[in-house]
């Protein structure tokens, strides 16, 4: 990663959320990653970000800040980085590197048992270690960073050498040197890690004395706002009233912040504390340096994950109550602000957003338009079909949303759809009926498409068996001939030192299942939790070629109630907008 000149750092006032043109739907990857990173969750829902929002500690305030164990963990994981072989990086090999004195902590082992329930099939566990650091960071007061994705995992343990309290100067100049840093950089990021978290006796009882009672653990944070992500670890440093147990400790061989604070006379650490502005955006890049510099060689990271102004969530064709159905969310920001955004490449450019402290228009409308597949009028001959959504709902946000100012409103649709005429590309159209101009979200001019028919998911047929033991159910357009019927489950790990089970099963035509509207159903009995793994369903034709539904949610697995009755239709004389 190139470093930012000043003039740019000086120049980044605010953060980047600006529309990205290199997005297009449909992108599982980049739709996933832009959920965790602005929604804080992953595609079930449960959400990441709500561990760390508020800085808050993980069971209490006699309890580890969980943003500072998240910024542990990211640097300990980054250490292994040798830039003399290429070997290293955040690869997430500390998930096998735990049992090592230099990581450890109960935090270390509480991050990482959080942080491998996030991982999936287009989520590596790198990517969420990174992430962490970009929403634990957030959530304390600290700047929003550019993320990307793209990092990929060793499912094994790298080189030791993260440097510890008793560690010298030279061996610590020389790790981060290893690392891809300078002794300044060395100096920012150790400063801007401590800024928020502390020192616990139960870990470090040589650093921080035990609690005689052992009930009562003792936390000593490294400045007077062990909460508050500011300069006071700096500034306090400088002005001579550290607290810090790594610079104040009456062993010297364990003063490591005060070695590292004193490079070069001390010159570095008061750069920090000339504004505390300044040490937000010299943190600020501290740390994304930290996240995207000491990689594996070879390793290809994504485009930037920015807000997307407009979403399609989970569209899915599928069949509720014996009817074939379409479903899909909408997720948008609304209304003009003429605030620039600026992108980490300098770029500004205007949006369209839900500023914080705003509402929606009352009277707004917002309709779902679709094309038929086919019958008497494909691709919008001659008509084309219109319905309103049957909610509207306030989904999620991470800090990072929250501190770039926005929030969502989404409009959940579920349409019933015709075998015969099927359904191929759709839109979205918002009147704000204000008499500002209507806006059409067609992917682009693309148009958001339904990929096929040929196979559906059908999670409310699933069923639970006993034990792991799942049922589940997949539908098959009757008439076609398969050859093989398969589906892939994706289960999350359950603990740091295993790999996530990926495992491919043959469906069979269940013939207890009676034919709905033109689709037969397969299904098999599969061992598999499905507590936030995802399922990808293949169909091979003897006539027209393999068709897959591709990365499906488990989260409505063998769910009989709050089934929403679709809404009626509108047929419309085709009107398709260019």
């Amino acid at each position: 990663m190139k470093r930012p000149s000043i003039p740019l750092l000086l120049s980044l006032t605010s953060y980047f959320s600006s529309l990205t043109s290199a997005y297009q739907f449909p992108d599982p990857k980049y739709e996933a990653l832009e959920k965790l990173l602005w929604e804080g969750s992953r595609l079930d829902g449960l959400s990441l970000s709500d561990s760390a929002a508020g800085c808050k500690h993980r069971n209490g305030p006699n309890s580890g800040n969980v943003a500072a164990e998240w910024l542990r963990f990211a640097f300990h994981d980054a250490a292994t980085k040798n830039v003399d072989d290429g070997t290293g990086g955040m690869d997430a090999s500390l998930f096998y590197e735990l049992d090592r004195a230099e990581n450890i902590g109960v935090g270390m082992k509480d991050t990482a048992n959080e942080f491998l329930r996030f991982a999936g099939k287009y989520v590596s566990r790198a990517d969420i270690v990174a992430l962490g650091t970009v929403l634990g960071l957030t959530s304390c007061g600290g700047q929003n960073i550019p993320f990307k994705g793209g990092r990929k995992d060793a499912f094994v343990a790298g080189r030791p050498g993260v440097p510890e309290a008793h560690t010298n100067l030279p061996d610590t100049i020389e790790a981060f040197r290893k690392m891809g840093f300078s002794a300044p950089e060395m100096v920012a990021l150790t400063t801007c890690g401590h800024t928020i978290g502390s020192v616990r006796s139960n870990d470090f009882p040589d650093i921080v004395p035990p609690n005689p009672n052992s009930n009562v653990e003792v936390f000593e944070t490294f400045d007077a706002t062990g909460d508050v992500f500011d300069f006071k670890v700096a500034k306090e440093f400088v002005d001579g009233v550290s607290k810090n147990p790594l610079v104040i400790h009456p062993n010297v061989t364990l003063r490591s912040d005060e070695r590292i604070f004193n490079l070069e006379g001390g010159i570095w650490m008061k750069n920090l504390t000339a504004a505390e502005f300044g040490f937000h955006i010299a943190c600020k890049f501290a740390f994304l340096s930290m996240i995207e510099i000491p990689l594996p060689a070879g390793t290809q990271l994504t485009e930037e994950i920015k807000l997307l102004s407009a979403k399609v969530v989970e569209p899915q064709l599928t069949i509720e109550k014996s009817k074939l159905v379409f479903k899909t969310g909408f997720r948008v920001r609304f209304a003009f602000s003429f605030a620039p955004d600026i992108t980490a490449n300098g770029n500004v450019s205007q949006l369209l957003t839900q500023p914080v402290g705003t509402t929606a228009p009352a009277n707004r409308q917002v309709h779902l338009f679709w094309c038929d597949k086919d019958g008497l009028s494909p691709n919008c001959r001659w008509t084309m079909n219109r319905a309103a959504p049957v909610k509207r709902s306030t989904p999620g946000v991470s800090p990072v949303t929250t501190k770039a100012g926005f929030y969502f409103n989404q409009y959940d649709f579920v349409v019933p759809i015709d075998t015969l005429r099927s359904i191929g590309r759709y839109w979205f159209v918002v009147d704000n009926k204000d008499g500002s101009p209507v806006q059409v979200y067609n992917n682009g001019g693309a148009f958001y498409q339904v990929p096929q028919d040929e196979i559906l998911y059908v999670p409310r047929l699933g069923k639970v068996k006993g034990g792991n033991k799942k049922r589940v159910v997949a539908a098959v357009r009757f008439g076609s001939i398969p050859t093989d019927v398969s589906v892939t489950t994706y289960e999350v790990a359950k603990s740091p030192t295993q790999k996530p089970v990926v495992k491919t099963t043959k469906l069979a035509w269940d013939l207890t299942i009676l034919p709905v509207q033109g689709y037969k159903f397969y299904a098999a009995d599969i061992d598999f939790d499905t507590n936030g793994a995802t399922l990808d369903f293949t169909v091979s034709l003897l006539l027209g070629g393999t068709h897959k539904e591709d990365y499906q949610s488990t989260k409505l697995f063998a769910q009989t109630s709050g089934v929403v009755k679709p809404s009626s239709t509108n047929l419309l004389t085709a009107n398709v907008p260019q």
